[in-house]
């Protein structure tokens, strides 16, 4: 197994025998930034803890509904199949049983393109109908043992990161293409594609990364973010999780501030996810097993 792999089976075992305790919220940023441009976060809600080892969030503006990727046991590379999907209303409430889709083994990043949802299952992208909670296609890809975050590009195209391989796949219908390859990255992780550039974070380096269309080399936009792991945007700002339990915003100049840090109660913070008409920002706690909402305000 790959060394992020390792890495991070290391971190879950030391995660896996501490006590989780409620998220609290920091207001801490770079000393250059001006405060008034700096978020804080007020909590609005939080599930019941049903959603085991809880990853990624999607959220679905159509239909209301967020759509939460659970890894079930650990390690998250191995082919237990007790992977699965949950459903979430907007007051932060599972909607019916929470293994509304299963037959997966240990699913991440997501993404949705009209009714389709996309997951990523260690070494294959997983499609699934909304509207029916079943499965429609899984595509393998050759080679990779830790498939990540979703990305879905402007023209609804669908990217997925190969962790252990520093890789970019794009997903066509039936099979994939390389899209980026970057050694440098250091655990290619989280992934956010704007407008024409692609974003991208990594576990181990810690450093976001901008990479203009077709580009094989980025970037650094702001570094020191260990264990990097979800991006979104949210305005003119990106959010960027650290699994450790950090939440990082960072503006249009690069100036990263810490707006959430939960190390302290040993609560982690997975693949974020952003309502921008609501002001969200919404947390997976991973070992929490729930996902938590946040108000983000001026």
């Amino acid at each position: 197994m790959k060394n992020l792999l390792l890495s991070m089976a290391l971190l879950l075992i030391i995660a896996c025998s501490s006590n989780k305790t409620d998220n609290t919220v920091t207001e801490e940023g770079n000393s250059d930034v001006a405060t008034s441009s700096v978020p804080t976060l007020v909590k609005k809600w939080e599930t019941d803890t049903l959603l085991t080892t809880s990853e990624s969030i999607v959220f679905d503006a159509e239909r209301g509904v967020y759509y939460v990727s659970c890894i079930g046991g650990v390690p998250p590379g191995e082919k237990d199949g007790d992977g699965f999907i949950a459903r979430v209303d907007q007051q932060g409430k599972i909607i019916g049983e929470p293994r509304w889709i299963t037959g997966m083994d240990a699913p991440k990043g997501l993404g949705l393109v009209g009714s389709t949802l996309y997951a990523t299952d260690i070494d294959e992208v997983i499609m699934a109908d909304v509207l029916t909670g079943q499965i429609t296609n899984r595509i393998s890809i050759e080679g990779a043992t830790f498939l990540n975050d979703v990305a879905i590009g402007p023209d609804n195209s669908v990217y997925v990161t190969d962790t252990d391989n520093n890789t970019i796949h794009k997903v066509e219908e039936n099979s994939t293409s390389v899209y980026l390859v970057d050694e440098q990255i250091g655990g290619l992780n989280g992934a956010w594609f704007d407008a024409s550039t692609m974003m991208v974070v990594g576990f181990q380096s810690g450093q976001f990364r901008k990479y203009d269309m077709g580009a094989s080399s980025g970037t650094v936009v702001a570094d020191s973010i260990f264990g990097g792991d979800g991006i979104e945007k949210m305005g003119d700002a990106f959010y960027v999780s650290s699994w450790n339990g950090e939440v990082y915003h960072i503006d249009q100049d690069g100036n990263k501030s810490l707006i959430l840090d939960t190390k302290a109660n040993e609560i982690n913070a997975a693949d974020i996810e952003t309502v921008p008409t609501q002001n969200l920002l919404i947390v997976p706690t991973f070992f929490g097993n729930t996902i938590a909402a946040y108000e983000v305000t001026k």
